[in-house]
């Protein structure tokens, strides 16, 4: 339904949200940061453009209406704590979180719950097994927590981890989050799992 999405962007962003139950899934894409990062490379650099995703995250809580009960998850590749993502990025996030939190700067009223506004942040790039992490925001910011997780590397031929598939469960709603790290076997993908966390 047309009120449970929400894509405004110029088309190619990658930036869009959308509604599940009781909790928005807003996606920013590469990064919560609006830097352009140049990458070296072997053959060459490439440029990875962010396409601004805090103007667009801006722009999506401004068009909700005012609650004190609202939650997102924030999906992006690069974790919030990833060395891809500036400390003036990571504040200039947060600051967005906090003033929504509040109804303040670009806000005319409480957009997000004061209690873990972000449910979630759920990012990739890692290539590591499933992870999850609490991860306070920095100063003056850093009354808000954030949950991070990691969802995994699920490449069961790779060389890390051969043979297994690794990947992250989640469940949302009512405003709880609950994750679950999963190991299972990938021949028998069905049988008895074991746990990196259960949160």
């Amino acid at each position: 339904r047309s009120k449970d999405l929400y894509d405004a962007p110029p088309a190619g962003t990658g930036h869009y949200a959308w509604r599940w139950d009781d909790i928005w899934f807003v996606n920013l894409n590469l990064k919560p940061g609006d830097k352009k990062e140049v990458i070296p490379g072997s053959t060459g650099t490439r440029l990875a453009y962010p396409h601004s995703p805090l103007t667009f995250l801006k722009k999506f809580l401004a068009a909700r209406s005012n609650t004190k009960s609202r939650q997102i998850v924030i999906l992006s590749h690069y974790s919030l704590k990833s060395s891809r993502v500036s400390g003036s990025e990571r504040t200039a996030f947060c600051k967005l979180i906090y003033q929504a939190q509040y109804g303040k700067g670009p806000f005319s009223g409480q957009k997000l719950s004061k209690n873990y506004p972000v449910a979630a942040q759920i990012h990739g790039h890692d290539h590591h097994l499933p992870d999850y992490t609490l991860t306070s925001c920095p100063s003056p910011y850093s009354s808000i927590k954030i949950p991070r997780c990691s969802v995994g590397n699920p490449l069961y031929k790779g060389t890390k981890h051969p043979g297994k598939l690794n990947f992250t469960i989640f469940r949302l709603g009512n405003g709880r989050l609950e994750a679950v790290g999963v190991k299972a076997s990938a021949s028998n993908p069905t049988g008895s799992w074991s746990y990196y966390f259960k949160k």
